[in-house]
């Protein structure tokens, strides 16, 4: 149960979020755009985990905790990569002026 937990089911997330994106991601700031859209159920579902395992002792064998341990630096880097062209763009139209 435990790699249904931590891989089937954020895969199966992602993978929902792949298929309902419309224009399918073809370049590399399209799939950091994917992955961020996904992020948010990501964390819904280790959060669901964490309610799970907390209000009716089921066992997720820990699952919430590992999610966490891998997203918090997935979303920091994800948030990284999208930031620093907009960052960059930002400070050359400034030297322009």
């Amino acid at each position: 149960m435990f790699y249904i937990y931590a891989i089937a089911i954020p895969l199966l997330i992602l993978f929902t979020d792949y298929v309902t994106t419309k224009p399918k991601p073809k370049s590399w700031d399209r799939w950091v755009s994917l992955f961020l859209r996904a992020l948010p159920h990501e964390w819904c579902y280790v959060f669901f985990l964490y309610y799970l395992e907390g209000e009716f002792e089921i066992d997720t064998y820990a699952v919430c905790l590992g999610m966490t341990i891998f997203l918090l630096p997935i979303t920091v880097l994800l948030v990284l990569i999208k930031l620093i062209p907009w960052v960059i763009r930002l400070f050359k139209k400034d030297k322009k002026h």
